[in-house]
C-alpha cells in the first residue's frame, strides 16, 4: 500500500511539472522570428513549389522587408496571409484568435477545371445538402 501511495505521488509531481518540463518549443512574440518560422516551415513541408513554378526564396525576399520589431499583430498576420496566398492553394490557411486568412479558390484560383464535369461525372445530381 505504501508503495502504491508513494508512486501515485511520484506520478503527480511529474505530471505537475509538465508545463516546466517540456516547455513549448519556438513561442515568440518577434515579428521577424514568426514571418522567418513560418516561411521555414512551408519551406519544409509545402511539396508544390517545383509543380506550381513558385520562387519562395524570391517570395521571402520580397515579404522580408515589410515586417519590422514593434508592428501590430493584425499587420503582422495580414503580412504572412498574403506571403501564404502567393501559394494559390485553397488547403493552406493562417489562422489566429482574431482571424483567418484563407485563399479562395473559387474567386481566385486557376480555371482549370470544368464544374459541369465533375457535377454530372463525379457528384451527380442525385444529392440532398444538409445544414
Amino acid at each position: 500500500m505504501k508503495r502504491l501511495v508513494i508512486s501515485i505521488l511520484v506520478i503527480s509531481l511529474f505530471a505537475s511539472c509538465e508545463k516546466a518540463l517540456f516547455k513549448k518549443k519556438g513561442d515568440s512574440t518577434d515579428a521577424v522570428a514568426n514571418l522567418d518560422h513560418l516561411w521555414e516551415q512551408c519551406d519544409i513541408r509545402y511539396a508544390y513549389f517545383d509543380y506550381k513554378k513558385i520562387d519562395w526564396n524570391n517570395i521571402y525576399a520580397q515579404y522580408r522587408p515589410k515586417v519590422y520589431d514593434g508592428m501590430s499583430e493584425d499587420s503582422l498576420f495580414d503580412i504572412m496571409g498574403a506571403m501564404l496566398n502567393e501559394l494559390r492553394d485553397g488547403h493552406v490557411n493562417l489562422i489566429s484568435p482574431f482571424n483567418i486568412s484563407v485563399f479562395d479558390v473559387d474567386l481566385l484560383g486557376p480555371e482549370n477545371v470544368d464544374d459541369r464535369v465533375i457535377l454530372e461525372n463525379y457528384i451527380g445530381t442525385d444529392r440532398i445538402i444538409t445544414g
